[in-house]
């Protein structure tokens, strides 16, 4: 929804004398408004499906009590087979003004685009809303502790990804950590340290984008005999938990090979 309208303007931008004589401006405004439409709209349609087919929906919290069995809210409920598919959150940040950091979901719900932003890490979430951010208009910088951005994807890739990244004008700052945020005015500083030495970037707002833990610690796992680490629920080759055969694991739930996206995931019946 939102990188549409950004490819648009890139390809004018780059057609420009070439039968193009005018690069469209982006209106955030209506493009978040073409967002929403679409976010508001999926639920109920996903839910009558759901109903369609006689699948029982429950807005509730859920945890294990036994390998079987869930807390649903105020009922339980037992099944032959269940499936995780919790997704992941923002991963808490531990240095002083952490909590002046915004979300990915902060960003995909901002009214209007800031002048500038900075983007806490260099994952491909950070490197989405940056060039998003960019091609608005926007001055962006990431700040990322390692040597390189994007480790889990193939290296060719990722070095054309950091041309084209630098190209559109974003500041790419490798090997720095953030240890501090401070608010001021009208915007933030953002303290970084390289090999001892700090460094300090100024932002309008800041994003947290270190990466995206499982959604699964408050599940009582334990009660389920449900294996996992920190990455996710440990499971075979067909995402079935490796102690708990009753239960299989998703997505960002799961700690299985490769990367954790949707587009990857092959169950067999």
């Amino acid at each position: 929804m939102l990188i549409g309208p950004t490819k648009v303007h890139y390809h004018a931008d780059h057609l420009l004398g070439k039968g193009i004589d005018q690069v469209p401006e982006i209106s955030w405004e209506d493009v978040m408004k073409f967002k929403q439409k679409f976010v508001d709209e999926m639920p109920p349609k996903i839910e009558s499906g759901y109903k369609k087919k006689g699948i029982a929906m429950y807005h509730e919290t859920a945890r294990f009590l036994s390998e079987n069995t869930l807390q649903v809210g105020q009922e339980k409920i037992r099944a032959d087979k269940i499936a995780i598919a919790t997704g992941a959150k923002p991963r808490e940040l531990e240095f002083p003004g952490a909590e002046y950091a915004q979300t990915s979901t902060d960003f995909l719900n901002m009214k209007e685009m800031p002048d500038s932003l900075l983007f806490i890490g260099g994952g491909y979430i950070a490197f989405e809303f940056a060039h998003i951010a960019a091609r608005c208009g926007a001055e962006v910088t990431i700040v990322h502790h390692s040597q390189a951005p994007l480790k889990n994807f193939e290296q060719d890739i990722v070095d054309h990804l950091v041309k084209v990244t630098e190209e559109l004008g974003i500041n790419l700052v490798l090997e720095t950590e953030v240890c501090g945020i401070e608010k001021l005015d009208n915007s933030y500083r953002v303290k970084g340290e390289t090999s001892g030495e700090f460094d300090f970037f100024e932002a309008e707002m800041i994003i947290n984008s270190a990466g995206r833990p499982p959604k699964i610690f408050n599940l009582d796992l334990e009660k389920a005999n449900i294996a996992y680490t920190k990455k996710g629920i440990e499971v075979n080759e067909y995402l079935q938990s490796t102690t708990n055969p009753r239960v299989y694991a998703a997505g960002d739930a799961a700690d299985s090979p490769g990367l954790p996206l949707t587009s990857l995931i092959c169950c067999k019946s």
